[in-house]
């Protein structure tokens, strides 16, 4: 069972919609049980499906209360929403970084390196900074509440998923916060990079050349322009 509330039915509604795979649609939720992102695929989004699909997922309750996510009459559904389900495609939010297309363990074995413990840093595209405001104003502007510091980032919820799997395959290897061993996950993707041009037209002053970094679009100064920038001009 996956940690929903009736609150969310709305929300995965949307985001199913716009393309987002389960584990961000999850993140979307506030959703912040581990477990949950560790389930498989199948599991996830076959449960998505019902929560979404479910006129009522359960009667008014308390907002601590969850979700129980029994097969019930369905309502008419989005066509779009259950073809995001069913196909395999690239998240619009996440980029694929929480969709297991992710070979660390792989490359780590191959070096061969010894080492009981590690400590997993993760490097994620500025981009996805645009992409995630983008879809939280996607659910806020249908009036649905949700503050964008109880979303779940992706960087987190790809620590979940991976530390448990690291510490399996790399034969029970201690994956910890400190350690003499750390393993760097670099995650690039050159197709959406100008997703965050529009943002210098926008905010100049956020994106200065420095004379240490290749590009003006850092990931600290994309979330500095997106705190700067209306929700008017970001859509526009």
């Amino acid at each position: 069972m996956l940690p929903l509330k009736e609150k969310d039915k709305p929300i995965i509604q949307k985001l199913l919609v716009a393309g987002c795979c389960a584990r961000c649609i999850l993140r979307f939720c506030c959703v912040g049980v581990q477990s949950a992102y560790r389930q498989p695929e199948q599991v996830r989004t076959s449960r998505l499906e019902q929560t979404s699909e479910n006129e009522k997922v359960q009667d008014p309750g308390p907002p601590c209360k969850r979700v129980k996510l029994d097969p019930g009459d369905h309502a008419d559904s989005s066509e779009d929403a259950k073809s995001n389900l069913g196909e395999s495609q690239v998240c619009v939010a996440c980029l694929g970084i929480l969709q297991d297309l992710c070979g660390t363990n792989q490359a780590v074995k191959a070096q061969k390196y010894e080492f009981d413990s590690l400590v997993l840093s993760i490097s994620l595209p500025a981009q996805l900074c645009v992409r995630e405001h983008s879809c939280w104003l996607h659910v806020k502007k249908e009036g649905l509440v949700l503050d964008k510091d109880d979303v779940i980032q992706v960087k987190e919820a790809f620590k979940w998923i991976m530390q448990s799997l690291v510490a399996k395959e790399l034969g029970g290897v201690a994956v910890v916060g400190k350690s003499g061993f750390e393993v760097g996950v670099e995650f690039t993707h050159p197709e959406t990079d100008s997703d965050c041009h529009f943002l210098a037209k926008v905010c100049p002053d956020c994106f200065k050349p420095t004379k240490n970094k290749q590009s003006v679009f850092t990931r600290m100064a994309v979330v500095k322009a997106l705190e700067k920038i209306s929700d008017d001009k970001f859509l526009k």
